[in-house]
């Protein structure tokens, strides 16, 4: 018998997205004028990436003698 299993061996990249958006978006709201405008290009980007992340799968096949 044979099991396959598969895990996503870059879900930490997307966590790393992500947990950088939020930290831009605490600081652009303390900030003013042309620094909250860069920053908010910047969290555009980084939540293009976001949408668009593409996982990455490891696959692993095991065999079960009967």
């Amino acid at each position: 018998m044979q099991y396959i299993s598969e895990r996503i061996v870059n879900i930490s990249d997307l966590e790393k997205l992500l947990t950088d958006i939020y930290l831009l978006s605490q600081i652009a709201q303390n900030s003013s004028g042309d620094e909250t405008q860069k920053l908010l290009r910047e969290i555009e980007k980084l939540a293009d990436e976001s949408a668009n992340f593409q996982f990455r799968l490891e696959s692993r096949i095991t065999t079960i003698a009967d």
